[in-house]
Order: C-alpha cells, then sequence, then structure tokens
C-alpha cells in the first residue's frame, strides 16, 4: 500500500534523500542531490520499498544503510526521508532560536565582515579607547579627516604674562620664567595693556634675540602713525628697532596699548617679519595710532624678544605672550 498522508515535502526538518536502485546488494550509499549523506542514526530514517515503509529491519554506517536483507533489481525505492535532529546536515530555516545558543557561542570570528552596520550598533557602542586613531585625545585635540588627534588649528594658547613695575624691560625668552618661543607654535604674539612710562616723551622699543643675552640692532621697518588733530599720516622708518609705540606721556591716567605679531621666530634660513597696531597717549596731549611692519637683515631664527622705554622705566603694565597653532 502506497504511503497515506501529508506531503512528505512540506514536513518541517526533513531531509529527502536521493531513492536507491538496488542490485541484489544489502548495503546501499545515501546521497542527497548526489552529494554523500551521514545520517543521525537508523532510528532517523524512513525508507519505502514497494510501497512499504520500512523501519526496524536496517541499520546505518557513516554514510551508508545496510540492510537486514537484499533487495534486488525487481525491488524498488520510492523514497527515502531523514528527519528529527542530531546530525543534521542542512539546518531548515529559523530553526535555531537564541534560546537554542549557548552565552558568548558567537564571537567577532563568526562574523561577516562588513555585516555590522549602524542600526545594530548601541548608540555610544564605538568609544575613543576603540578609534585606532594616532596621537592623543584630549580636551585640546580633535579627530582629522587622517584618523590623527591634533591640535586644532587657530586655537590661542596663553603662554605667560609679566607686569612691569618700574622695570627697565620685559622680556620673553624660550626657557625662561616658563617661556615658550621655539617651534611649539608656529605663530606668537604679544599683547601690551595699560603701559605707562615713567618718563615723558619715549618711545616703547621692541627688540629680537637669538641667544637671549645679545639684541639684534639692524632691521627694515616701516611705520605710519596717525595723530589726532594732525593733517595727513606721518611715515617713518627706522634700522635700530623691531618696533615701537610712542611718544608715550607720563602724565597721570596717560597710557598705551600694542599688539605685536610674530610668524615663524624659530624658522631659520629666513628673514623673520614682524608686525602689528599701536595706540596711546603722548606727550602733547592728543592720541597716537600707528601700524608698523619689520623685518630681520640677517636670515635667522630668534628665541626672543624685549620691550623697553627710549630712555627711563617702565612704570606699569602687562605684556602676555600666546602662541597660535595655524
Amino acid at each position: 500500500m502506497s504511503y497515506i498522508g501529508r506531503d512528505v515535502d512540506n514536513i518541517s526538518n526533513v531531509e529527502k534523500l536521493d531513492n536507491i536502485t538496488f542490485d541484489g546488494s544489502a548495503t546501499y550509499a545515501l546521497e542527497k542531490s548526489s552529494v554523500a549523506y551521514t545520517p543521525s542514526g537508523a532510528n532517523n530514517i524512513l525508507i519505502s520499498i514497494d510501497g512499504v515503509v520500512q523501519m526496524g529491519n536496517f541499520s546505518v554506517s557513516t554514510t551508508n544503510i545496510v540492510f537486514d536483507w537484499s533487495p534486488t533489481s525487481s525491488n524498488t525505492c520510492d523514497w527515502i526521508l531523514h528527519y528529527g535532529t542530531g546530525l543534521v546536515n542542512t539546518l531548515g530555516d529559523q530553526v535555531i532560536t537564541s534560546a537554542n545558543m549557548g552565552a558568548n557561542s558567537v564571537d567577532s570570528a563568526s562574523y561577516v565582515d562588513g555585516s555590522i552596520d549602524n542600526e545594530h550598533l548601541a548608540d555610544d557602542a564605538v568609544g575613543v579607547a576603540e578609534l585606532s586613531a594616532t596621537g592623543t585625545a584630549s580636551s585640546s585635540t580633535f579627530l582629522r579627516g587622517d584618523n590623527a588627534w591634533v591640535a586644532a588649528g587657530g586655537a590661542w594658547t596663553h603662554i605667560v604674562t609679566k607686569t612691569a613695575s618700574s622695570s627697565a624691560l620685559i622680556d620673553f625668552v624660550d626657557g625662561a620664567s616658563g617661556v615658550v618661543f621655539d617651534n611649539t607654535y608656529n605663530f606668537y604674539v604679544v599683547i601690551g595693556q595699560s603701559i605707562v612710562s615713567a618718563n615723558n616723551n619715549v618711545e616703547l622699543d621692541m627688540f629680537s634675540t637669538n641667544d637671549g643675552t645679545n639684541y639684534e640692532t639692524l632691521y627694515d621697518y616701516v611705520e605710519i602713525r596717525g595723530l589726532q588733530g594732525g593733517s595727513s599720516p606721518l611715515i617713518l622708518t627706522s634700522t635700530t628697532d623691531f618696533g615701537h609705540v610712542g611718544s608715550f606721556g607720563n602724565a597721570s591716567g596717560k597710557c598705551g596699548a600694542f599688539v605685536l605679531n610674530l610668524p615663524n621666530p624659530s624658522t631659520s634660513g629666513t628673514y623673520h617679519t614682524a608686525f602689528g597696531t599701536a595706540v596711546v597717549n603722548d606727550d602733547t596731549g592728543n592720541l597716537r595710532t600707528s601700524m608698523f611692519g619689520a623685518q630681520h637683515e640677517t636670515a635667522e631664527a630668534y628665541t626672543g624678544i624685549k620691550f623697553a622705554m627710549t630712555s627711563g622705566n617702565i612704570a606699569s603694565g602687562t605684556f602676555s605672550l600666546y602662541g597660535i597653532t595655524t
């Protein structure tokens, strides 16, 4: 009698194996789609021969089925089914769930490259520690497009402020008193505020040094100075200083201020330049403003700068040095 029941192709977790052609032997190879098949065991196989379902009259050995009798060429194999769990070569769709999996049974070796996308990442799952960037992450660095942590360009870093008090000079020399004036930054700025002169009708001069002791006295210098009440700007030239502010008056309440810009002072083989702006209450009771620029006449690096009045002391005022990463 032929098999009566549900279509075997629709039974879940059932493998339909290739039919066998009998030749009088007791042992036959089991295959699925012409590929050797290893069953879980004899009890996981149903085979129909000449319309009769066989069970209990055969065993299995690796990929072979071994009958207790010898089917002949006159016998017909209707179908062979392998069912149940065990050594199942091919799993049915959606038969494995998270409940069937052990803890930590899937690790990074099990992932297909590129299989984890943004949708499957938890918020904040990737932090600084997971990045392979070079450099050091900190509050003063950012991650650049080439995967490097670098200092933010254009940021001003305050290096040191010096306060004058009847001072003969104010200087900033690399390595002295907390001063940095080297290739740490490629642009330096000095801001002078509320500067008061001890003497009347004097200039605040600026000089550079390459050894911290001896200061240059040979420059190319141009200044455009405007005078309150004056009819036209005054153009001054000098060869003895890097910049100057003046003329100072020393009456009560009179003071001056300036901004001095110093590009790349540590670069050798360059005729270094400086430029800036200044404002001062002068000795005649008028306001003076100026723009100035200077150039070294020697192509060399320099390591410091000083400020001093043409005569007398700097009575008071603050001088602040900043470094800028551009």
